[in-house]
């Protein structure tokens, strides 16, 4: 065999054996014998070059080709854990702690393809190497041209399609005349919101307490699954116990699910949503269910045993009103160990903790305690405690039995410990289960029925017991009897409608009576004739009128602007509660408020060392705060942002030590370095706290 035959066989190997992991097809199979057969033919070509130009050559399509089989690996990797391929959530999802996830998780696969690219660099120099060179200039025209053709129906067209659309800001104008037809249609709940400056709540001698319990992945049909019997008895037990709801999902992925309930609305999947979210000022201006328990008084915790910082969860908790907010990053803080093989905290250790917790907030009620569970996300996780299903050793479906578990001994606890005699217990799904391959082989049609499990202590009398997932929020404040004016976009409380033609829509698809139900083709007219299910151009206005709407109450602070002489204080102050608190002071303004730490605000009462970075842009207004702690990470992390910044950093390193004449004291340094154009401009130290005069136009 010759070299070019070689060549052939070494680019089209990993592409034929990509696309075998999920669909193989003889049109795939051409695509990727003729994207193969263009690649050989380019290099060659570039061989012809000499010097920069040859390496620069063949570094691209070399490059090219790696690109194209990692987006054709992702994509295939999607469809098996999601069961779609390159949708909004995926790009919503990009950020540095899904990166995390992915090496913690894959640690082995990532570390093969990375050796695999090594290897085939090497090789393909190797195999290029004094190989007859493409003379022809016409040959070479029609490679590209075949490339560029089969590539636009390739992974990388549809990542590159997809990424476009999820950028592009929806052309919607907001239509107040549009907006009251969805909602006289019964699709909105109000034509306009209570706004957080407007809203007003406060308890009454009967309000109760909340404990609000979101299982991961988790469809109603779960539960009554004939193929697996005795899966879930506790949680079939509750169903017969407590009030069971009629629960349609309106979302798909952890952090819509999440912001849905709490907030009354879809969350349209775009770019813009993601800026605000990741930034802390989602909605930050809109009413969801923790403003309402914190304007009436209450005292809120939520546990989780991911990332804070994963999707906004975070921020967008402590955006709303929520006291305590606990992830992984504060359970391993304080002293848990994460368990092998499992992600984040083990869904065992967190119920134990909610139990614990709750315990201390009914001393000082009224409390509402929120958590999020682990063990039924992909591919399904069983922790130590559990009995394992003795049917069946698929990993999800035991994760399925051992979630069961947890939560009836969760509830038995309550119920004996009378925690459940003044609080209302709320058991739903974040979202249903991914219509994966897998997924589809376990559970059947049972993966395309999106109605989720929803289960409630209320004991009250319900004329109707469906809702959607954003019909939770309001439903729930009349149920812990909470005298409020929060109007909701979407949502509508159980206990408050007037009627029952309350239409109820997803992203993708609508509900009509049960079942979700394709949005078929159609026009927007000029009468505004709308129709249920609404076709294609209605749903696409409804889109993108939300994520205006959402946009329009999320507050985006203006950056704000420094003068050339600024005065620095770092200092520990004295609050009206008896508690200090660290306040780092530029001119006439705290910015330790505006620092964050893995998607929590920066706890100003403990947090006295660190490094507090200000990007500013070139007029030294704020653009960004960043804060790091003290570790050789950190450190070098702030130093590759130094050596890769043009515009003008104002670096703040705090360093706490204990002082001998005081032990009950921490002496601070502080020192304060000005960066411009990657180069040091000055820096500056001291150990009074205080800098005056500071020059930052020099």
């Amino acid at each position: 065999m010759n070299k070019n035959l070689w060549l052939l066989s070494l680019l089209l190997a990993p592409l034929l054996a990509a696309q075998m992991l999920h669909q193989f097809t003889f049109m795939a199979m051409v695509m990727h014998v003729v994207i193969s057969t263009s690649l050989v033919l380019l290099l060659k070509a570039a061989e012809k070059y000499h010097g920069w130009m040859r390496s620069a050559l063949k570094s691209l399509w070399i490059a090219f080709y790696f690109v194209f089989l990692f987006l054709l690996l992702f994509e295939v990797i999607l469809f098996d854990f999601t069961g779609r391929g390159f949708t909004n959530e995926v790009y919503f999802h990009f950020e540095l702690e899904s990166i995390r996830i992915a090496f913690n998780e894959y640690p082995f696969h990532i570390l093969v393809f990375a050796f695999l690219v090594v290897l085939y660099v090497f090789l393909l120099n190797l195999l290029l190497k004094n190989n007859a060179k493409q003379k022809h200039l016409t040959i070479s025209f029609i490679a590209l041209l075949l490339l560029v053709t089969m590539t636009m129906n390739s992974s990388m067209a549809r990542f590159s399609y997809g990424f476009i659309n999820y950028i592009w800001e929806n052309p919607v104008e907001l239509d107040r005349q549009l907006i009251n037809q969805y909602v006289s249609l019964g699709v909105l709940s109000n034509a306009s919101i209570t706004t957080r400056k407007q809203l007003k709540a406060e308890i009454q001698p009967d309000t109760r307490n909340l404990i609000l319990l979101y299982l991961e992945s988790f469809n109603e049909g779960l539960l009554n699954l004939e193929q697996y019997p005795g899966l879930t008895p506790h949680l079939n037990r509750l169903n017969q116990t407590y009030r069971k709801l009629d629960h349609l999902s309106s979302s798909y992925v952890t952090i819509e699910g999440i912001i849905s309930s709490q907030c009354g609305t879809m969350l349209p999947m775009t770019a813009g949503n993601n800026t605000f979210l990741n930034s802390g000022q989602l909605m930050s201006n809109m009413p969801c269910l923790g403003d309402v328990l914190k304007k009436a008084g209450y005292t809120q915790y939520y546990l989780g045993g991911a990332a804070m910082e994963f999707a906004g969860k975070g921020r967008f908790f402590e955006e709303h009103g929520y006291d305590h907010i606990w992830g992984s990053e504060y359970w391993y803080a304080n002293g848990f160990k994460k368990p092998a093989g499992v992600w984040g905290l083990s869904d065992a250790q967190l119920f134990e903790n909610a139990l614990s917790t709750i315990k201390q907030a009914a001393e000082n009620p009224p409390y509402n305690v929120t958590l999020l569970t682990l063990g039924t996300h992909l591919p399904g996780y069983s922790y130590e405690g559990c009995n394992p299903y003795l049917d069946s050793d698929e990993p999800f479906i035991n994760a399925i039995h051992c979630t069961d578990q947890l939560v009836g001994q969760f509830v038995d606890e309550l119920e004996a410990s009378q925690l459940l005699d003044d609080a209302v217990l709320m058991i739903v799904a974040d979202h249903g289960v991914f219509p994966t391959p897998k997924m589809k082989e376990l559970f059947s049609d049972v993966v395309d029925d999106r109605r989720l499990i929803g289960i409630t202590n209320y004991k009250q009398d319900l004329s109707h017991t469906r809702l959607s997932s954003y019909d939770l929020a309001p439903t729930l404040l009349d149920m812990l009897n909470i005298k409020h004016n929060a109007r909701f976009l979407f949502g509508q409380s159980l206990l408050n409608k007037v009627d029952y033609s309350q239409k109820f829509v997803t992203r993708y698809l609508d509900w009509q009576d049960s079942k979700l139900v394709n949005n078929n083709l159609g026009e927007c007219t000029e009468n505004l004739e709308l129709t249920w299910p609404l076709n294609s151009c209605y749903k696409y206005r409804l889109l993108g009128l939300t994520s205006q709407l959402l946009e329009f109450y999320s507050v985006k602070e203006p950056p704000e602007a420094l003068s050339c002489k600024v005065n620095l204080l770092f200092n520990n102050e004295l609050q009206d509660d008896g508690k200090n608190k660290w306040a780092l002071w530029l001119n006439q303004d705290n910015h330790f408020d505006h620092f964050y730490q893995s998607g929590r605000l920066l706890n100003s009462h403990h947090i006295n060392s660190g490094v507090f970075v200000f990007v500013l842009n070139d007029e030294l207004a704020i653009e960004k705060h960043m804060f790091y702690k003290h570790d050789v990470k950190s450190e070098i992390h702030v130093q590759a942002m130094i050596e890769n910044t043009q515009t003008p950093l104002l670096v703040i390193k705090t360093q706490a030590k204990k002082d001998p004449s005081n032990p009950d004291a921490d002496k601070i340094s502080v020192q304060i370095t000005f960066y411009k154009n990657n180069n040091l401009v000055w820096t500056k130290n001291t150990l009074a706290h205080v800098l005056t005069g500071v020059d930052l136009c020099q």
